[in-house]
């Protein structure tokens, strides 16, 4: 692992913070940036990668965290192989290598590595801020287009207030512009007209609301199926199993095994992702309740108790005080 990322996980750890600690972690809001992927998807094509994110704030599926260092991969081959395009909201810290000299961080090292890869055949967008007279300021991109309206970029998931007063984060935000590394670009490359910010978070609300709602619709559907099929396989084990457990008061957090590799469990992340709160949690209270979901699945429990009992632990991880939680488990599980 380099110094950044390590630097950046005992970070996230911490029981508190300062605000300036969250450096280079100030993260893209999520209707924001997807009324800006709709807003570019009929030119560029669908984004398929987030270039500089980790497993509590990634856009799409496909990401590059601090220890795979973006800046090293081969990025145009990975977009080909994905079919799609990459997007960017860049750390602007200082410029940083690792142990062997290759860049870490830097605007300048960045944006001569999305040159590079725009030569192999890489469309990249960038969200990046709107400031000009940088000497890094990338004049040579294929289509640039400044935002009318200032951008309140948000808190990492892991941050913690030290002083809730003078670490409170601002939101005040800064002009920020879309740039675009394109090859194939064939429109305008510098359009006097601003994108509103104000319609691409309007835009991007709407398509995360229609995605949450087919999620929600899939899952139960799915787990029609599955009651379906083991109703026909075997109904003799079923008949003999009660209507409904009654709620039983059961473990706190202390008592749950956490889910280190939470992101490989398809069936585990499609429950999160069904979860508001969810987006509020710490990465160390993601993998619990990660852990949490895995106990409910393994012994059986129905979809929708587990979504319903799921939102309960995601509540109950963000208000600790709350000493039990109702829960459709038998006794094996809960012990």
């Amino acid at each position: 692992m380099n110094h950044y990322a390590q630097a950046l996980a005992e970070l996230q750890v911490q029981p508190d913070h300062e605000l300036k600690q969250i450096g280079d972690q100030w993260q893209t809001p999520k209707a924001l940036a997807w009324g800006l992927f709709h807003q570019f998807a009929p030119t560029l094509g669908p984004v398929v990668l987030d270039m500089f994110a980790d497993d509590c704030n990634h856009l799409v599926p496909h990401y590059y965290d601090a220890e795979d260092n973006a800046l090293t991969q081969e990025l145009a081959a990975d977009l080909r192989r994905l079919g799609g395009v990459a997007y960017a909201n860049p750390p602007y810290s200082r410029p940083c290598t690792d142990s062997e000299g290759k860049p870490i961080t830097g605007m300048e090292a960045i944006l001569n590595y999305c040159c590079e890869q725009r030569a192999l055949g890489a469309k990249i967008m960038l969200l990046i801020k709107a400031a000009t007279s940088e000497t890094w300021w990338p004049e040579d991109a294929d289509f640039i287009q400044f935002i009318s309206g200032r951008i309140g970029f948000e808190v990492p998931s892991w941050y913690v207030p030290r002083d809730p007063k003078k670490d409170k984060p601002s939101s005040s935000g800064f002009a920020s512009a879309v740039v675009i590394f394109d090859t194939t670009w064939q429109g305008e490359r510098r359009p006097e007209a601003r994108l509103r910010r104000d319609d691409l978070i309007t835009t991007g609300q709407i398509i995360l609301d229609m995605i949450h709602r087919q999620a929600v619709e899939l899952t139960l559907a799915a787990d029609q199926v599955i009651r379906s099929t083991t109703h026909k396989l075997a109904p003799a084990v079923i008949q003999d199993q009660p209507a409904a457990a009654e709620p039983v008061p059961v473990i706190t957090p202390q008592g749950i095994e956490p889910l280190q590799d939470w992101q490989h469990h398809p069936a585990i992340k499609s429950v999160i992702y069904q979860i508001d709160e969810a987006d509020l949690l710490t990465p160390a209270n993601t993998r619990l309740l990660a852990g949490y979901i895995h106990n409910l699945q393994a012994s059986g429990t129905d979809g929708v108790v587990i979504l319903e009992n799921a939102i309960q632990m995601a509540r109950h991880l963000l208000t600790p005080d709350e000493n039990q939680l109702p829960l459709s488990l038998n006794d094996e599980v809960t012990a």
